[in-house]
């Protein structure tokens, strides 16, 4: 995690869990004074979403997220390296899209270790590749969905839809929803 803040001044980390997790993160990371960690009050309580989407939806509030901000969605497991916010933030101040899918690859730890999993892996990753890379240079619009995780995008975009959803799959609801409309 050391080092990360030096790839741009304006790269921030936040981890957002419930309010009586937030202790447990605080002794996790008190030697990261860079991250910053959310606490979700158990008196938050939107109009419709629960779960995921209701500590997405604080975030989306408290964090007051305007067009100049952009957020990386990112699952618990995620493992992000420099090259992915180094691409992240070439996309944000090169291109003109107000979001961005990156790939995830579920079994990159000892990948040809489990070969069955692995196997399982590369067919899906190949069947994303060429889905998410022709709709985005091709259709110039996601035609075929994308994923939840792993996904870049603008806060105007975060503000227009909004995390308050009741979808027990928020995060490819909202995604369907700010990519596709």
């Amino acid at each position: 995690m050391q080092g990360w803040q030096t790839l741009h001044a304006s790269l921030s980390f936040h981890i957002v869990t419930e309010e009586p997790k937030l202790e447990a993160f605080k002794a996790r990371f008190a030697g990261y004074p860079e991250v910053s960690l959310i606490g979700v009050p158990k008196s938050f309580s939107p109009r419709r979403a629960k779960y995921k989407a209701r500590a997405l939806e604080y975030f989306r509030i408290h964090s007051k997220l305007t067009s100049t901000d952009w957020v990386l969605h990112l699952d618990e497991e995620t493992f992000v390296d420099a090259y992915a916010l180094e691409t992240c933030i070439d996309v944000i101040e090169r291109s003109r899209v107000d979001y961005a899918q990156g790939y995830i690859f579920y079994n990159n730890h000892d990948y040809w270790r489990h070969w069955l999993l692995t196997l399982g892996d590369v067919e899906r990753v190949t069947q994303d590749l060429g889905r998410y890379q022709w709709q985005a240079s091709s259709a110039g619009k996601p035609m075929f969905g994308v994923h939840g995780a792993f996904l870049l995008i603008n806060g105007d975009g975060q503000n227009t839809v909004t995390w308050d959803t009741d979808n027990l799959a928020e995060d490819f609801w909202f995604s369907q929803k700010v990519c596709i409309g």
